[in-house]
């Protein structure tokens, strides 16, 4: 079986946690890896909200560049794999596929909505595959929920109540032109699960938010309607208690909740009495979104989980929302 070639840009916490999730894969090669700064080449774990355990790959083995023009200029590769800062996102992803090369790039999309667009554009003309790593699409807990709302198991749906707290992290992502703050880089996660489960055209929100020290919003409360249902979403990185993302939907006959160090979803039923754990045993949503993208580069399915014209929509609601917390 012919190996597809993988490169890695950006070798910081979740290039490795992607050069882990590649090596488990029996067929694809990660061939070299690129990052300005060579310290990241002798990096053996990385802890992102919290640890994820699964093999680290032995970067002896690969080509490793501190360029990434003259990684491209002289390796052959199938695939991109892109975790690098928010702002270069789209620069490094179109100069990708203008050579080719299929890439599967980090969240969030872009800084802007004009770099979504050039994306797609790229992805367009080259013919090549996109897929951007809303990891959230693929968690198998919010899949349930989403299963749930859309099967009906517990009746009809009234609200959502989502959250996504932290504190502060460091690096580039202080930088707010760089990384968006935590509305962009943390609450993206939960505007682009709304967006995927209800579509981007809310009918009504509002929204309240405080800049922090990143100079972007870094505190950020939105409520939104669809039709009859009721979202509300919290971010933050200004708490300095751990990371916590949460989830819980309430409908007519149940109502079924998740947190991130819970490991199942919890439901209770409308007699307060009868409860439900659900359980879920499958690779978790690192590997699970790569492998995705991975077959549908080889051509097993195509792309309808998280494809690039959907989530230029998250990035446009999250623009949205920080135009009417900064219009206050």
């Amino acid at each position: 079986m012919e190996k597809l070639k993988v490169g890695i840009v950006g070798y910081g916490g979740l290039g490795h946690i992607h050069a882990g999730s590649l090596v488990g894969y029996d067929d694809v090669k990660v061939t070299c890896i690129c990052d300005i700064d060579p310290e990241k080449f002798v990096q053996t774990e990385s802890e992102i909200n919290f640890k994820v355990d699964k093999a680290w790959l032995d970067i002896n083995t690969v080509n490793t560049y501190e360029k990434f023009e003259e990684m491209l200029e002289k390796e052959e590769i199938d695939v991109l794999v892109s975790a690098l800062p928010t702002d270069i996102h789209a620069d490094y992803a179109v100069m990708a596929l203008n050579k080719g090369i299929n890439v599967f790039s980090e969240k969030p999309m872009s800084i802007s909505v004009e770099g979504c667009q050039k994306m797609i554009d790229a992805k367009n003309k080259s013919g090549k595959e996109l897929m951007i790593g809303q990891c959230v699409r693929f968690w198998h807990e919010y899949e349930y929920i989403k299963s749930c709302i859309e099967n009906g198991r517990y009746g009809k749906l009234y609200s959502v109540i989502m959250q996504r707290t932290g504190c502060y992290p460091g690096g580039w992502f202080l930088e707010g032109e760089r990384s968006g703050g935590a509305l962009l880089d943390l609450h993206v996660h939960d505007m682009d699960w709304v967006n995927y489960t209800f579509g981007p055209k809310p009918d009504s929100m509002i929204a309240s938010g405080l800049v922090g020290k990143t100079g972007e919003v870094d505190d950020c409360n939105v409520l939104m309607k669809y039709g009859d249902v009721l979202v509300s979403i919290r971010g933050s990185w200004i708490e300095h208690s751990p990371f916590c993302c949460y989830i819980k939907a309430n409908f007519e006959k149940a109502t079924a909740e998740y947190r991130g160090d819970w490991g199942e979803v919890r439901v209770t039923c409308s007699d307060g009495v009868t409860k439900e754990t659900i359980k879920i045993d499958k690779p978790n949503a690192y590997i699970t979104e790569l492998r995705y993208f991975l077959d549908t580069v080889k051509g097993l399915h195509k792309n309808e989980i998280c494809p690039p014209e959907s989530t230029i929509e998250s990035i446009r609601l999250a623009l949205l929302e920080r135009e009417i917390i900064k219009s206050k």
